[in-house]
């Protein structure tokens, strides 16, 4: 039977936390340790704690606890010591406020591997985002792919953190870098999927919801200091001007003011969807030069609004994509434009105008 590891990192977590721990303790499946690990809180958290380790002890689960309350350097930290102390097969990161969507998540996910099959080196699903009250929001917007490999995440992060279990074997020996302070994770999954790779372990899509992911975090909340640091991710690992990879010019991460020009070149193996998903990204983008005072959020709005029209028709039009181009011009007349995209059988460019008078609109190029 295989053995999970839960691992949930805490400080000062009193507010989020609750939902957590009774998530945790409604999984009907036994094999499970849950390693919290704190940085020395100084709220309610460890009261909140040691109630739900006395719950677990006079009821009827069979959940291992594990607490350990230390001072570390930070979440990356924490996690690494939560690694170094696993003793599951597979372990997965629960953050506070994050939940399982149903009692049997669990147990779901250990009948994804056959009896007596070598464990796979990732097993992953699809991630819900909640608000506080968990009540669903909406799906994430990446979501992970049939067939993942380390080079799919040059298309971001299309697996969600807690949608990822790792292997504790291999997960000893590859740490979080402490040198990142938003995209570690980034980092550390793609480490991980590249030792699988080398290892000959398959990555196993397991085709459901495994985690409702509250919304916010750590990186949502510094977003442009994360686009720095996913871009410095990718170039760490061979990413940029990869052959059929996306290229990403070096205006589109670090924002400077004096350069409203952001570019994504896709090869032409790839489909309206992933220009889609890079329009919207690029809309991400335009939203830190927003807050640098540098475009008005009208133009931002405007840029959602045509890549949502965009998105409904990507089903319709599955066909290649040669690039993806965004200008931001701080006055006037913006133009979006995707060069190269097949809409049924002709060739044509789509430019998205977004006037000064507040409209926008879909224009067939000539």
């Amino acid at each position: 039977m295989i053995k999970f590891t839960v691992v949930t990192c805490t400080y000062n977590a009193e507010k989020e936390l609750q939902r957590t721990l009774d998530s945790v303790q409604r999984q009907t499946y036994c094999n499970i340790e849950h390693l919290i690990m704190d940085g020395g809180s100084r709220d309610r958290t460890l009261q909140l704690v040691k109630a739900y380790q006395h719950r677990n002890a006079v009821g009827e689960s069979s959940h291992e606890i594990v607490v350990i309350s230390e001072p570390d350097k930070g979440l990356y930290d924490a996690m690494n010591k939560s690694i170094d102390r696993a003793t599951g097969d597979y372990l997965v990161f629960m953050n506070a406020g994050d939940t399982f969507p149903t009692a049997d998540t669990l147990e779901y996910v250990e009948g994804c591997v056959g009896e007596g099959e070598v464990l796979p080196g990732v097993l992953y699903g699809d991630t819900d985002i909640v608000d506080e009250m968990g009540h669903f929001l909406r799906h994430r917007r990446l979501a992970p792919p049939k067939k993942l490999t380390w080079r799919s995440f040059i298309w971001g992060m299309l697996v969600c953190h807690q949608s990822f279990y790792a292997r504790t074997d291999i997960a000893r020996e590859i740490h979080y870098d402490l040198h990142y302070r938003y995209s570690a994770d980034v980092d550390w999954c793609i480490r991980i999927m590249r030792e699988s790779s080398r290892r000959k372990l398959p990555l196993r899509n397991v085709h459901a919801v495994l985690t409702h992911f509250l919304d916010g975090g750590m990186t949502t909340q510094n977003h442009k200091a994360s686009l720095k640091e996913r871009f410095q991710v990718m170039r760490t690992h061979g990413m940029r001007l990869s052959n059929g990879a996306p290229r990403y010019s070096l205006s589109e991460f670090q924002m400077f003011p004096c350069t409203p020009v952001a570019t994504c070149e896709y090869a032409k193996s790839k489909t309206i969807a992933q220009a889609v998903d890079a329009l919207y990204d690029l809309a991400d983008h335009t939203q830190a030069l927003v807050d640098e005072g540098n475009v008005t959020s009208s133009d931002v709005t405007a840029l959602k609004e045509a890549t949502q029209a965009l998105r409904q028709a990507r089903h319709d039009y599955a066909t290649p994509v040669t690039g993806v181009t965004a200008s931001a011009e701080p006055a006037g007349e913006q133009i979006y434009s995707l060069s190269g995209m097949r809409l049924g059988a002709l060739q044509k460019g789509v430019n998205i105008r977004r006037a000064s008078n507040g409209t926008s609109r879909l224009v067939m190029a000539k």
